[in-house]
Parts: C-alpha cells; structure tokens; sequence
C-alpha cells in the first residue's frame, strides 16, 4: 500500500489549481486550528488508513467529527484518525 505524504511539515495549506478551482489541501493540525470554518460544507476527508470519507461536515463533538454522506447518511470519525482534509475553492 502505498504511504500518503507528511503534511505536518507544512505551515500553510497546500493548494493546486484546477479545472473546478482551487484545491485546498489541511494537515490534521491545521484542519483541526479551522474546522469551525468547515461546518456545512463539503469536504474529503483522508484517514490515517488511506480511506477517504466525502460529505457535508455536519458537526464537531469532543474528539470526533460527523460527516453526512450523499447518501443522507451521517457517519462520526474520530479527528486522530485524520490524515489530511481537502475541498475545492472557488479561485
């Protein structure tokens, strides 16, 4: 399997353009500094495991956040399993 990269090194979001916009790429540290920001909207999130949860970032509870997939199904993630957060922003 392949391993995902250390963002921890990095002070500020990654970001790469594309056709939709910008790519916005968090560290856990750095998603956890904003995820207030966050609620309400669609997000990736990529664990430590290399899965990758999208939906809409419905709630912050303790140590845990809850993401609502496409399917209206509310799914709650532990925030240490987090590897990174990555949305598109409009440019």
């Amino acid at each position: 399997m392949q391993s995902l990269p250390d963002l921890t090194s990095f002070t500020k979001p990654v970001q790469a353009n594309t056709m939709s916009g910008i790519q916005v790429r968090l560290s856990q540290s750095q998603f956890q500094n904003r995820m207030s920001e966050f609620l309400g909207k669609h997000i990736n999130v990529v664990f430590t495991d290399a899965t990758v949860s999208f939906g809409i970032f419905q709630k912050i509870e303790g140590n845990t956040i809850t993401l609502q997939n496409m399917r209206q199904k509310k799914k709650t993630h532990f925030i240490p399993d987090i590897n990174e957060v990555y949305f598109d922003k409009k440019s």
